[in-house]
């Protein structure tokens, strides 16, 4: 009776089950490992990165020329090609647009280069031609003044930006002169009537050399072909 059985013990059960071993899962099983992952992964690493660095360290060195080549050219332009009447025998001149050259800085690259770049040739209008009686003139007639032409960087974004920049970047210059102007006029008066005249005295001085060339070149850079040529400029200070 036990001969003619054949019923499996508990030995054969694992030979006629098909079912894998947790070894053969590993081996069947076509799921990568960890370090398949790294193998398989297109991610690049940071030595392949090199590329967008490069790429930045142009733009970089892009506007460390482009900027550097317009404070040079303001410089020559503010220290050579002005005009200049007796009246303002106590600075300032009407040039050949050198504060736009300044404030298209700030429209090319936005408020941080554009007002390093305007201190910087406040710097340097006070190296080639300084001319101040009080200490406070020295901050607000050359590092402030031309400084504040920086300020067309806040509208780069901006329709209409580098017009718009430039008003306010010339409104920002003539505040400083004037306040200066003010501090100059007062060390040869006392009373408090008197100031004021000097007040008044100093903003129409310097509105009398500023506000012509400001309107010369927003007349200019609103004429269409030269809006083209300055867009065209700022595409090529501004490329990668």
């Amino acid at each position: 009776m036990s001969e003619s059985t054949s019923k499996s013990t508990p030995d054969s059960k694992p030979e006629s089950s098909p079912k894998s071993t947790p070894d053969s899962k590993l081996e069947s099983s076509p799921k990568s490992t960890p370090d398949s992952k790294l193998e398989s992964s297109p991610k690049s690493t940071p030595d392949s990165n090199t590329g967008s660095a490069a790429v930045q360290s142009k733009f970089n060195a892009r506007v460390i020329v482009f900027s550097a080549i317009a404070i040079a050219l303001a410089t020559v332009i503010a220290t050579w090609l002005k005009f200049k009447i007796p009246f303002w025998i106590n600075g300032g001149s009407i040039t050949l647009f050198s504060m736009l050259i300044i404030c298209m800085v700030g429209y090319w690259y936005g408020p941080k280069v554009g007002l390093t770049a305007a201190l910087a040739y406040g710097v340097l209008q006070f190296i080639t031609g300084p001319y101040f009686v009080h200490p406070l003139q020295v901050l607000l007639d050359y590092p402030l003044a031309f400084g504040a032409l920086g300020l067309s960087g806040f509208f780069y974004k901006n329709k209409n930006g580098l017009t718009i920049g430039y008003v306010v970047g010339v409104l920002g210059r003539l505040i400083c002169h004037s306040i200066s102007g003010a501090i100059f006029y007062t060390e040869y008066v006392g009373s408090l009537s008197d100031n004021m005249a000097a007040l008044w005295g100093g903003i129409v001085y310097n509105m009398s050399y500023i506000v012509p060339e400001a309107i010369l070149t927003l007349i200019l850079i609103n004429i269409p072909p030269v809006k083209s040529a300055i867009n065209r400029v700022r595409v090529m200070a501004t490329e990668q």
